[in-house]
């Protein structure tokens, strides 16, 4: 028993107490010891707090000695106990010497491990988990020992959590182990604890282990493929859980590891790898099982393949040996041929999904800004385009938008136009020919633009060539186009189809005055009085005035300098001018005519006014039959004399002046706006009698 102070009431303080105080410590300890080493065991850990300073003094005794007490059941060793003694140890004083005594693990007792606190590590997890993990968590405590009881902490034992456990099992301490057995560690993790597993080990199919499954893949539908070349981190078929892709990884199919920045990267520098064939071994292998369709991902063109003469080419710079686009393009052009191995080995389909072409290579994109920094796709005159195109749009102030933009490409290598005609007037293909529509306006496709201003058919450019049996209307201005084409296709390219498509194109006002201006080509009176006709409905800031003008001079069809024509707006000043090329179409389209093409009326080159005398006539009667507003009078002259010049008619100041029964006739019908009956009014002044016919002929106009 503790002796007694001399109040009776408190354990006296000194020697004896102290000894008995360490002796109920050391009992209670080989207490603990001996019972079965079960979580129980926790709850009779002390406080550290008593009821009174007796009980007090016994429980830091014996939480000083627990500690250091091996009392907690154990799944793996504890720790190698490393010391670091003091320099007082030391024979010699060594400043940079580094002390370290290792001592060697402990041995299990009969029934396991048995560890001090300090030595043991708990872990919350299933039992499963732990029997995982244990031989990578020194003194792990089995399943069922809470990491949260204040005991734990009173015993020194340190809490590991999970994201500390993935630590652990990485590194060394793993190597060598078998992705069946990352599997089954997967298979006990929690997968509640997502940001814990972040940085969880995982084997690839190259023999990596990667941290992390986020960025991994796990592939499906085509494990045996060989992708080592890539450089993708997929993961071991063996080491596949649902768990990695819980924590980030991708269930990849052939397609999204195509997709992969990896696979395009390792695309993009294959040209430049000093070792390009198992990449493209790997990226075939993935298109043939993803069966890929040509143009699915236009960024394959980069694959590095060989040609048949040995060397290396883009794979969107090699040509199908019995492909339709072989025998066209010119023998030095930069394409090459693909190899005939690649063809046997992946067939024709493949090659064409990587970018190797059959046929001509089209460039497909969307929502392109049309200026020259944003659309820049390497088309031969891609810029000449852009400009044209603007030039059809209103002034914007930002540039506009194309919606779908196609163009066929390596057009200026082509040798065999017919040929290549035939592949670009007809689907797929033809759909590149389509105009597009930008702002509201429709504007010329690429392709269609290129076609048109090159020497496509027949050593000719398409807008010098009429569709063959087109508008009347351009024979004689345009050659014939070849046939056998799809019309519509032709016209799409700029070969001519009427006239009124001609003049409302862009520059086509311009271009036909450009073509009548050239004296090679032959135009009837008809034809040339009907594209007068034509062009005065134009809008003259359409056009640029030309220098030379077709016209009339003296009954012959001629090409005449501008400064010397004169446009012809009334038949009584035909007199005037009948010296100078004429340009004549109906007089109502005259002054438009003299606004397009910037030439002077006749009347602004004559006055027109009457210089002899004449003498008061009245109007025979029986003209009213055909003119019923004719005037009643008219002016008869010995000789006309207009601005001196003998004239046969002319209708002046509200008159009309003549010199004999044809002048009347003219002057009277174009007095009374009736200059189509002039004809039949000349009849009549020869013939009164003729009247009932010239009537009866008249009803039948």
């Amino acid at each position: 028993s503790f002796p007694m102070a001399t109040d009776r009431r408190h354990v006296a303080a000194g020697p004896l107490t102290d000894f008995l105080v360490d002796k109920a410590a050391d009992a209670y300890v080989r207490l603990l010891r001996g019972l079965p080493r079960t979580p129980a065991l926790l709850d009779l850990v002390p406080a550290l707090m008593g009821k009174g300073e007796l009980d007090a003094r016994i429980r830091r005794a014996v939480l000083a000695r627990l500690p250091k007490t091996p009392l907690l059941p154990a799944l793996s060793a504890p720790a190698p106990a490393v010391q670091t003694p003091t320099f007082a140890d030391a024979e010699v004083y060594e400043p940079d010497a580094e002390w370290r005594v290792e001592h060697p693990a402990q041995e299990p007792e009969g029934d396991g491990w048995v560890v001090r606190g300090p030595e043991a590590a708990v872990v919350s997890g299933s039992e499963e988990m732990l029997a995982a993990v244990a031989a990578f968590v020194p003194g792990l405590l089995p399943a069922g020992w809470p990491a949260r009881h204040p005991a734990m902490n009173a015993l020194g034992v340190r809490r590991v959590e999970l994201a500390d456990v993935v630590d652990l099992v990485s590194g060394e301490a793993v190597e060598g182990r078998e992705p069946g057995w990352w599997r089954s560690l997967y298979e006990v993790l929690p997968a509640d604890d997502p940001e814990a597993l972040g940085a969880l080990p995982v084997p690839l199919t190259d023999g990596r282990v990667v941290r992390g499954p986020r960025g991994t893949l796990i592939l499906t539908g085509a494990q045996e493929l060989d992708l080592e070349a890539l450089g993708l981190r997929i993961v071991h078929p063996d080491a596949a859980h649902p768990l990695l892709l819980r924590l980030g990884a991708a269930e990849a199919t052939p397609r999204t590891v195509l997709e992969d920045p990896l696979t395009r990267a390792a695309v993009s520098e294959s040209l430049d790898s000093p070792d390009p064939e198992p990449v493209a071994r790997a990226v075939l292998s993935l298109v043939q099982a993803a069966t890929l369709a040509p143009g699915e991902l236009p960024w394959l063109a980069e694959l590095a393949l060989r040609g048949t003469d040995g060397e290396l080419y883009p794979a969107g710079e090699l040509l199908l040996g019995d492909g339709a686009l072989a025998g066209l393009l010119e023998g030095d052009s930069h394409f090459g041929v693909a190899a005939r191995e690649l063809e046997q080995e992946y067939g024709t389909r493949v090659l064409e999904a990587v970018g190797v072409l059959d046929g001509f290579a089209v460039v497909n994109d969307s929502d392109v800004l049309h200026d020259h920094d944003d659309c820049d796709h390497d088309l031969d005159g891609e810029d000449d385009w852009l400009d044209h195109v603007l030039d059809l749009l209103p002034e914007l102030d930002v540039p506009p938008v194309v919606p779908e933009f196609s163009a066929v490409r390596d057009l200026e290598l082509v040798a065999d136009w017919p040929a290549a005609l035939a592949l670009l007037t007809r689907p797929p293909l033809r759909g590149a020919l389509l105009p597009l529509r930008v702002e509201g306006v429709e504007v010329p496709s690429y392709t269609a633009w290129w076609l048109a201003n090159h020497r496509v058919l027949d050593g000719k450019r398409p807008r010098e060539l009429r569709l063959p049996g087109a508008d009347p209307l351009l024979q004689g201005l345009y050659a014939d186009a070849p046939g056998g084409l799809d019309e519509g296709a032709l016209g799409m390219i700029g070969v001519r189809t009427t006239l009124p498509d001609l003049l409302a194109s862009h520059g086509g006002p311009e271009e036909l005055l450009d073509v009548l201006a050239d004296p090679a080509v032959e135009v009837d009176r008809a034809q040339l009085r009907a594209l007068w006709i034509a062009l005065a409905a134009v809008d003259p800031e359409r056009v640029q005035p030309p220098a030379r003008v077709r016209a009339v001079l003296g009954g012959d069809i001629v090409v005449a300098d501008a400064d010397d024509a004169v446009v012809v707006e009334a038949p009584d000043l035909l007199q005037l001018v009948v010296d100078r090329p004429l340009v004549l179409a109906s007089y109502d389209l005259a002054e438009s005519l003299s606004e397009l093409l910037d030439l002077p009326l006749a009347g602004e080159l004559a006055a027109g006014v009457v210089t002899s005398e004449g003498v008061t006539q009245p109007v025979p009667a029986e003209v009213r039959s055909l003119l019923p507003g004719a005037p009643s009078t008219y002016v008869l002259h010995e000789k006309l004399l207009v601005d001196g010049v003998a004239c046969a008619w002319r209708y002046f100041e509200g008159a009309v002046h003549c010199s004999g029964t044809d002048g009347l006739a003219r002057g009277l019908a174009w007095a009374t706006g009736q200059w189509g009956d002039r004809l039949a009014v000349a009849a009549l002044l020869r013939d009164p009698t003729s009247v009932p016919l010239l009537l009866a002929e008249a009803d039948l106009s």
